[in-house]
């Protein structure tokens, strides 16, 4: 079994790349990684992550730098890196399209191409290891924000019907 952190995040600017079943290349932040029988580093799909890096069959322990570098202690010996994890990015961002899945991103005419790059470098974001991206809405306090909105509607429409009167819906029409 490996021990180590094949979630990461991207503290900054940066997509992860992944190859899909038919060749082409997309694009996510979403750094839930693990390894395939293969011993390829996967997304949760079954997509590679790229460059193609491949964790030792007999790997104990993995781990990844902010620059990216994939290390691993196998084969008895100290840490040995496996190779870089590589970002990308996009003149406009904004502009790549959403696939199937909310998280997976392709490239449109509209984002540009890739630029590619490592981690911690120009402009690209660290990798964090042993985290992952999460939703920047607190679920809490947006709940307790949308019931004090549902109570003060409440009070206001009841002030409204006390100084206009309930609605007779019949008399409406």
């Amino acid at each position: 079994m490996v021990r180590g952190y094949l979630d990461f995040t991207i503290a900054g600017i940066g997509f992860f790349q992944l190859q899909k079943p038919d060749g082409s290349t997309a694009y996510t932040r979403k750094g839930c990684f693990s390894r395939d029988t293969a011993g390829n580093i996967v997304a949760a799909n079954g997509w590679k992550l790229l460059p193609g890096l491949t964790i030792p069959a007999d790997a104990t322990d993995v781990s990844a730098s902010a620059d990216g570098t994939v290390t691993a202690v196998y084969s008895k010996q100290p840490w040995r890196a496996l190779g870089q994890i590589e970002l990308a990015t996009f003149h406009n961002p904004e502009g790549l399209k959403r696939a199937d899945e909310s998280t997976i991103f392709e490239v449109t005419d509209d984002s540009g191409p890739p630029i590619l790059g490592s981690p911690g470098r120009d402009q690209f974001g660290k990798l964090v290891s042993g985290s992952l991206e999460m939703s920047n809405v607190d679920a809490t306090s947006e709940m307790i924000t949308l019931l004090q909105l549902s109570r003060w509607f409440e009070g206001v429409s009841g002030a409204i019907q006390v100084i206009y009167g309930p609605v007779d819906k019949r008399s409406a029409k």
